[in-house]
């Protein structure tokens, strides 16, 4: 009986070492690996939101810049399409002002050969190779005097017009 009574102990003593034992081991074994694996998925997935967020913010820096380049890009075009509208406007202004001149000039010498005839009462073709009316259209060839004045006048205005658009442009 004393031999199955220790055998009964040493039973009882193995078993109570295996059921401590197993506790260590299944903390080892088991309840680390879990934990530490929930801890490195906690760790990753906070570095995922922090990449996600900073890819995020990375991106919204990008559209801003892209959508300032484009203001400034639609900017310049709209500068640049001011300039060639008033361009434009200095030249039609010059070629009215011009062709104004041409009628203005070839009226006062049909006025000036119709004086001829009926005041001075000169021979015709005296008075037709004095005063010979020449081109009145918008392109005839100007006086050097008056010429010269619409030319710089055309010139001033495209020099306006260029000193507005350098100042229209950020």
């Amino acid at each position: 009986m004393a031999g199955r009574l220790g055998a009964r102990l040493r039973l009882g003593i193995v078993t109570a070492a295996l059921l401590a034992s197993s506790g260590v081991v299944y903390y080892a074994a088991v309840y680390v690996p879990r934990r530490d694996a929930a801890l490195e998925s906690e760790r990753m997935l906070k570095q995922a939101r922090a990449d996600a967020d900073k890819r995020a913010a990375q991106q919204r820096l990008l559209a801003q810049q892209s959508a300032a380049e484009q203001r400034q890009a639609d900017g310049r075009a709209a500068a640049q399409a001011r300039y060639q509208a008033c361009v434009a406007d200095a030249g039609a202004v010059h070629d009215a002002s011009w062709a104004a001149a041409c009628k203005q000039n070839g009226d006062k010498v049909r006025q000036d050969h119709d004086d001829c005839l009926a005041t001075l009462h000169l021979p015709r073709s005296y008075c037709d190779s004095a005063y010979t009316v020449g081109d009145d259209s918008p392109q005839c060839t100007l006086p050097s005097e008056i010429a010269t004045v619409l030319d710089a006048a055309l010139q001033r205005a495209r020099n306006q017009c260029l000193k507005d658009s350098q100042a229209a442009v950020p």
